[in-house]
């Protein structure tokens, strides 16, 4: 297993050099100088709320399924579980302010590439312990969707939205606006989809249904 996360940081190293840049789209170049505020997330969590997810993570021909349990705690932390469908703990995250806490984690994900991955996703897709975003720029694209951009410590993000709800967050590096990762909300099935443009990392939500 050791030996197995050993060759994925090496495959990660050489395609961080050597991959494909995946500009992103002239559509997402913004020129208008408004502001909003308060964008949405993709998994919009009050206070004291719990929302449960069907979920699969494929990283590198390894697949794990189950259910993630997600948490607002309180004002200044959230609790991710990630559990089998028979309920075996797989994951236990605790995101406070702007850091990740790993509570637990099985063998098979034990790998601080795969944890930074999945901190740094669920953080996004949850917004973290930040309630409210603020775009620099936002403009109308051609179909009629709402387009905020946002600049980050370390990249570049793009919300798109419809109607006042998120549907896509396009994240790019810094300096050449080459795509990193993508996250998406699927019209079909309403489902989330997470991929990483220079990692074999996805991930993918499903609401669960109460009987």
């Amino acid at each position: 297993m050791t030996r197995f996360f050993l060759l994925v940081s090496i495959v990660v190293a050489l395609s961080c050099s050597c991959s494909r840049k995946h500009i992103i789209p002239q559509e997402y170049v913004l020129t208008n100088k408004t502001t909003l505020t308060g964008i949405k997330h993709l998994m919009d969590l009050q206070k004291d709320s719990l929302k449960s997810y069907n979920t699969t993570v494929d990283v590198y021909g390894k697949y794990f399924s189950g259910v993630s349990y997600i948490k607002n705690i309180q004002d200044s932390s959230l609790r991710v579980l990630f559990t089998t469908h028979t309920g075996m703990k797989l994951l236990d995250l605790e995101l406070v302010n702007n850091s990740c806490n790993t509570k637990y984690v099985v063998e098979q994900m034990n790998n601080d590439i795969v944890l930074k991955l999945l901190c740094h996703d669920y953080s996004l897709l949850t917004g973290g312990t930040n309630n409210t975003l603020n775009a620099q720029e936002v403009k109308r694209t051609s179909n009629g969707a709402e387009l905020a951009y946002i600049r980050a410590e370390k990249g570049l993000y793009y919300y798109v939205s419809n109607k006042g709800e998120v549907t896509k967050i396009v994240e790019t590096t810094r300096d050449k606006n080459k795509i990193q990762t993508v996250f998406e909300l699927k019209k079909e099935d309403s489902s989330l989809v997470v991929k990483h443009y220079n990692f074999k990392f996805e991930l993918n939500f499903n609401k669960v249904k109460k009987d």
